[in-house]
């Protein structure tokens, strides 16, 4: 929800996309369209890209094919408490 004009005044490293655009990218082409945009925009930014809100491997398939850096979502995880965290790693890597 920020304005264009931050780009290129902040010193930022990263663009983070917000879970409104990712969740039903899937279903409606604006924000699939949109959504493209937006990572394509940031490579010659030197920015990298963050999704939140993915919800499935198919979120992941199409956001790693439009060059998307990271994500976040519950189909990595959900929130879990600190005590949790150290045993989920762990489970991670391993798999």
């Amino acid at each position: 929800y920020s304005s264009f004009s931050y780009i290129t005044q902040l010193p930022l490293s990263k663009l983070k996309i917000d879970q409104s655009f990712i969740r039903n990218m899937l279903t409606e082409p604006k924000l699939c369209n949109v959504t493209e945009t937006m990572i394509a925009m940031a490579g010659p930014l030197s920015l990298s890209v963050i999704a939140e809100g993915v919800e499935s491997h198919e979120h992941i398939q199409r956001l790693k094919d439009w060059g998307c850096d990271e994500v976040q979502g519950y189909h990595i995880a959900k929130p879990m408490p600190l005590e949790s965290l150290n045993q989920w790693l762990i489970s991670t890597t391993l798999n």
